[in-house]
């Protein structure tokens, strides 16, 4: 606006735009499948959300679910969430695009692996486990939830079995592997032990 300008309370364009960004407001979807969980979630208290950076190796902040929209969109079969982070450091900025991660629950004792050590085969999930001998079998799994790069193993495998990570598609059973902990060349195969610990149950 210009000194002299007429200024009506029906104009489209404001005069000035205010924005907080202490705290400041994310408006994200979730699946509608992850609807259930989610208000089981909130049923129980406060749930808590982690931004997380475009490519999803930085945590920006951490805040709360404040509002979950009261009807799913059809055309997408997602429904619109809000969380609200203190953002104490201006790290979330009007417009920026970021990952959310909502905690829904904490499975604790929950057996797991890396994701990419699961492969699906006609007759459903497996994985190649490693024997003593340095061979490798195909196991049937039963897998729960994944979170991350986790998923969590509810039936297959025993804590400290090794799994094959990479090149799965030239193993068959009874193919020898070698074990390497650093990041592996083309030819090798990598494995891991399955492993107990906490998992956390995330919609992102």
């Amino acid at each position: 606006m210009d000194p002299g300008n007429n200024v009506h309370a029906t104009d489209t364009g404001g005069i000035v735009v205010v924005t907080q960004v202490q705290p400041i407001a994310c408006i994200f979807t979730l699946p509608e499948e992850a609807l259930p969980t989610l208000n089981r979630a909130l049923e129980a208290g406060t749930v808590s959300v982690t931004a997380m950076s475009r490519d999803g190796k930085s945590e920006l902040d951490r805040g709360t679910i404040a509002l979950v929209d009261n009807q799913i969109d059809q055309s997408t079969g997602t429904i619109r969430v809000k969380a609200t982070f203190p953002n104490p450091h201006d790290a979330l900025w009007p417009g920026e695009f970021i990952n959310a991660r909502v905690l829904v629950r904490t499975e604790h004792n929950a057996l797991t692996v890396p994701s990419n050590a699961i492969q699906r085969g006609p007759n459903g999930m497996f994985t190649y486990v490693v024997k003593a001998d340095s061979t490798v079998e195909a196991r049937p799994l039963k897998v729960g939830d994944e979170s991350g790069t986790l998923t969590v193993i509810t039936d297959g495998l025993k804590d400290g079995e090794q799994v094959v990570l990479s090149n799965q598609y030239r193993l068959q059973p009874g193919a020898r592997v070698r074990s390497v902990a650093a990041v592996p060349p083309s030819s090798a195969h990598s494995a891991v032990p399955a492993t107990t610990g906490a998992a956390t149950k995330v919609s992102s």
